[in-house]
């Protein structure tokens, strides 16, 4: 996953590894599914100004398939 400002800035990158597709889901997973919550900070750990950012969310395939899914979500930070 991939943090930017409107002006196209990295903010964050975060690679979260290796993981089941079954772990997103609470149920399949136990008590801690995969999932992030940002605490508005930029990768030199300064909190970020107000404003647009966007996220972008890739996932790849790895059982040797050629799959990707990828997103983009525009958030406001307040």
């Amino acid at each position: 996953m991939w943090i930017y400002t409107l002006g196209g800035e990295l903010v964050l990158a975060k690679d979260f590894g290796v993981t089941t597709a079954a772990c997103y889901a609470p149920n399949d997973c136990g008590p801690n599914p995969q999932g992030f919550v940002w605490n508005r900070a930029n990768s030199a750990g300064h909190r970020v100004a107000r404003g647009v950012y966007y996220a972008l969310i890739r996932e790849e395939e790895t059982l040797g398939g050629r799959n990707v899914l990828q997103t983009v979500r525009k958030f406001l930070v307040r």
